[in-house]
Formats: C-alpha cells, structure tokens, sequence
C-alpha cells in the first residue's frame, strides 16, 4: 500500500472513531496530511481550569470593589469631620504669606535639617514668636519645601477670622491628608474605623494614638514600611485655637506618643502664651523638643525686613515700567520704612502689598500715603497702609474677657501715658504695685497680650519691664481712628487717680522717716500696702522706684490738674 494509502486508512479509522464526538476535525473531508502527532487531551480538565481562573477573578474583583466601599466610607466619615480649609494648598485660606527666598533663611534651614535627621531624640520643634513677625510665613515655606524634596506633609493652619479654629477637627484633618498619600496608611486606618466607627467621636488622645502614631507602628514592622518616607505633620497658629485647653492638650499628646514613631516630626508655631510655655516645659516635653524663638529687633531680622524691602519695590517697578523710573522709590523712603519696621517682617509685608495694591493702581500716591502714615503727618481720614495689621490686634483684644478688661486698660493706659514720667526701666512688680494690683489678678489682665508684649514671668517681674513687641501696637491703642473701640485714653486712668495714688505713697514714706531704704524695718512697715508677695531683697529697689516715681508724677502733674 502506498504511504498516501496508509495515511488516508488511518484518518478513515480515526473520523469513525470520533463521528459521535464534536472534535478539532468534525465533519472535515478533502484534506490530506502526510506526518501528524496526536496528543491527549481532556476537555473536562480544561473548561475546569477555565472556570476556576474566571471564579478567581471575579473574586478579585469583588474583594477589590468591597475594599474600595469600605475606603470610601471611611474616606466620607473623614471628610465630614476635618476641615480641608487649613491645608496647604487651600483655596479658602486666601493670601498665603511665604518667605522671600532670603528671607528667614537661617531658620528654614535650621528646621529642613532638624527633619532631615535620622535616630535623633528630638521629634517636635516650637517655633514661637509675636503675631504678625512671620511664623506662618516659615511654615508655609518649610512645609512646601520640604513637599517638594519628597517628604509626606500634613498641615493644619488655625485661623480665627477664617473659623478655622476648632480643636475637634484636627486629627481627622491631618489623618485626611496621610489616608490620600499612603495607600498602605489607607488600609490600616479603614479597618480601625471600620470596626469602631465611633473613633472619630473619641478623645484627641485616643485618635491620635489610633490613626496616627499606631499604623506607622505597624508599618514600621513590615517590609513594605523599610524605607518609608519621612513625615512632617505641623500646627502653625496653635494659640490661635478656640480652646486653650485644648492647645496645651495637644502638646502634651504630640510629647506623649511622638518619640514611639521615627517617621513622624511635629512643626508647632505659635504665639509665646503663657499657657503653652507651660506645657513645652515639661520635662518629658522638653526631651524631645527643639525651640526657637522669632526676635523683632535682631540683626537677621532687620537685614530680611530691607532685603524684603528692596524685592518688593523691584517687583513693583516691573509691575508698572510706566508709571516708575528704575530709582523708585528713593533710598531715604526705603530706609525710613525698614527702620518703622525694626525686623517685623510682617510690617514691611503690609505696606508692600498696600503699595503694590492693583485696586488702586497708583504706587507712587500709595507710598506717599505710607510715608507720612509713618511720620504721623497724615490728615486724619487718610488710607491706613498697617489696616491688615491692625485687624490683627483687634483681634486679640476682641477675645479678651469683659470681666478683666477694665483692669488690662488701665495697665496699658499707665504704660502708654505715664511711665514715661520716671523714665524707664521700671519693673512690672513696681508700677503694679502702684496701681495697687496683685501679681494674681496683673498677670490674668495681661494673659491676653503675649502675642503683642514682653510679659516677665513672675520671678523677673522684679527686675523686668513690661514691653511691646512693635510700636505699632502702641501706635494703635493712641489712634481712636485705627483701633476705635480699642483706642485707650487718659479717662481709663486719669491724672486724678494718679495723683492721688502718688499723694499715698508719698504718704507711706513720711511715716518711715530716718530710716534706710534696704532696712528690713522698712519692709515690715510697708507690708500692708504691697499687694504682691515679694522676697525682703527686692523691696528696697521697688520702694525706691515707687518713691522716685510718686515725686516727679506729683510734680510734673499737679500744675496742668
């Protein structure tokens, strides 16, 4: 037989075979095939594997769309409590201040480094200062910063005026923006609140142990976690928020739990309160803190205000080539501004962005306007160039409470309209004893006014003057038409009542003739009338000022009363 003979035998054989069962060849006819391997095959085992691979992804696919139910729940629960208005790039917040690239450079790098290191103890850094000097300027530029060289930044930034103060909305912001950054974060957080949906109405304490410092915990240990990006997590105008407990809370947990975590450093910005001096000196805080503190009048400060000066001018003229020749402004006019500003870079801000004013159009009228604000030559209906400043201030003397208002005016009164009298230095223990205030209720009349004044601490309060940070703020309380219902007059503590009050220590001091002024019988004998409780060391000093100061106060005002 013929090979092509066998061939065709063979596939005769085989179409019989398989004429009940649909195959690869069913129903095929005509075809010759000269070679061919036939291997095994089971149909049954194949359309198992199939169905198996199928089931398998539809699996996937449920236990995916279920994983991202469950995230978006959670992710709506979060959105309901925080606030996405104090983040950094919000829209809602408005100007955004930011350093000039010269500006505050010392410190931005100070605290770029201060993150950048690895295994060190020191986990939280307090940046504090007066209101208006810049510290929302450095943590904005920190936080953007450090952004862009790849570090993950949670922020919230307190505002009063914009409402973005509550304490109750904090952790759930900052766990807002880590739960859309971190997809391994994400999953962690979603099963905690997912099995107690109530965490988000618990505590501060409790939600920032179990949505922050415990997934990092457990991210730490996994492999995933091995090289996780370093974290900054900052609160800028900490001081700003609602509650005072609150604020205090809040640095005593981030002491608390923030060593547990290396990932995790903590930037807080605030005015130096009391209150918050308090909590950061802690010794368990004070372990893990580094502190700076933002001075007006220091040489740095000074030499950013001109640098500032000078860009914003330069800025300006490229603004309006036509309107301004390349030595605007002159260089008196610039110098007279820097030396108003003493380093307050927040003052020289205000006036660049009032000068630069595109509603108004006209820089040249707009600096005129300035100077003379400045030289205290303008008519009194003229445009405030310091109007964002000054809502600052009032602002902090809106919050203070009725009850110690009186008493803070008449503080402030003293400071603004007399003691230059006797010249200083005074100290806060004398004239307040003059005033006939004790230490309790001097310090709650001026536990408003940090943001705004040197305040000594108790025990310097014999040695150290209360002072202002700026004089612009006592340039305010004297100018009804800045500060209106704030403006402060002699009324609230009229030449009278100080003449009077003068005539009594005079008093005081004729009943102790003979006797020498660090002599303890001096102390014994005007106990009575001090109302603060003062060590015997410093009394000779403090009935020298109030003698010196009663005599000259009766001298100089007895003839115009």
């Amino acid at each position: 037989m013929q090979p092509g003979s066998i061939a065709r035998s063979k596939m005769h054989k085989l179409h019989n075979a398989t004429l009940h069962h649909e195959g690869s060849f069913t129903h095929a006819h005509n075809f010759k095939i000269d070679m061919m391997n036939i291997f095994g095959y089971d149909q049954a085992k194949d359309t198992r594997s199939g169905e198996e691979a199928r089931s398998s992804q539809t699996s996937q696919a449920k236990c995916q769309k279920w994983t991202e139910e469950r995230e978006a729940k959670v992710l709506g629960k979060l959105e309901l409590t925080a606030l996405p208005s104090t983040m950094l790039d919000s829209v809602d917040r408005g100007y955004v201040p930011r350093c000039d690239e010269q500006t505050r450079l010392r410190l931005r790098n100070c605290i770029i480094e201060w993150a950048q290191e690895h295994n060190q103890p020191h986990h939280l850094f307090w940046l504090s200062g007066p209101t208006a000097i810049g510290k929302s300027a450095v943590a904005q530029t920190v936080a953007e910063t450090m952004k862009d060289m790849g570090f993950l930044v949670a922020v919230f930034f307190f505002s009063q005026p914009n409402l973005q103060s509550n304490p109750n909305t904090v952790i759930a912001t900052l766990v807002l923006q880590l739960f859309t950054s971190i997809p391994e974060y994400r999953c962690i957080v979603t099963d905690k609140i997912t099995h107690d949906p109530t965490i988000l109405q618990k505590t501060p304490d409790i939600q920032f142990q179990k949505l922050i410092i415990d997934p990092f915990l457990i991210l730490a240990k996994s492999r995933i976690a091995s090289n996780a990006q370093r974290i900054l997590i900052v609160l800028d105008g900490l001081d700003k928020c609602s509650d005072r407990a609150a604020q205090s809370d809040f640095v005593t947990i981030i002491s608390h739990h923030a060593q547990l975590s290396s990932q995790l450093h903590f930037l807080i910005c605030s005015c130096p309160e009391p209150h918050l001096e308090v909590a950061f000196s802690k010794p368990e805080t004070q372990a893990i803190t580094v502190q700076e503190k933002l001075e007006v009048e220091d040489t740095e400060a000074q030499s950013d205000a001109y640098q500032l000066l000078l860009k914003g001018f330069g800025e300006i003229r490229l603004r309006y080539p036509d309107q301004l020749t390349d030595n605007w402004p002159a260089p008196a006019q610039t110098r007279l501004i820097a030396d108003r500003a003493l380093g307050h870079l927040g003052f020289a801000s205000f006036i660049l962005r009032f000068i630069g004013d595109e509603s108004y159009d006209d820089p040249s009228s707009q600096l005129e306007v300035s100077i003379k604000f400045l030289e205290c030559s303008r008519a009194p209906e003229a445009i405030n160039p310091l109007h964002s400043l000054d809502l600052l201030y009032t602002q902090i003397l809106s919050d203070i409470p009725p009850a110690i208002l009186p008493t803070m005016q008449s503080i402030l009164a003293f400071s603004v309209f007399y003691l230059d009298i006797v010249g200083r230095p005074w100290n806060l223990c004398a004239w307040a004893t003059f005033l006939g205030l004790s230490q309790a209720s001097t310090y709650s009349a001026l536990r408003c006014l940090h943001s705004v004044m040197v305040i000594p601490s108790p025990t310097d309060a014999t040695h150290s003057d209360l002072q202002v940070y700026h004089s612009s703020f006592t340039d305010y309380l004297k100018d009804p038409a800045r500060s209106g219902k704030s403006a402060l007059d002699e009324n609230m503590l009229p030449p009278i009542s100080v003449i009077t009050r003068s005539i009594k220590w005079l008093d005081h001091t004729h009943e102790i003739p003979g006797i020498p002024a660090h002599s303890r019988d001096v102390w014994n004998l005007l106990l009575p009338y001090f109302p603060w409780e003062l060590p015997f060391n410093d009394s000779g000093n403090i009935f020298q000022q109030l003698t010196h100061f009663s005599f000259l106060s009766l001298w100089r005002m007895c003839p115009t009363v």
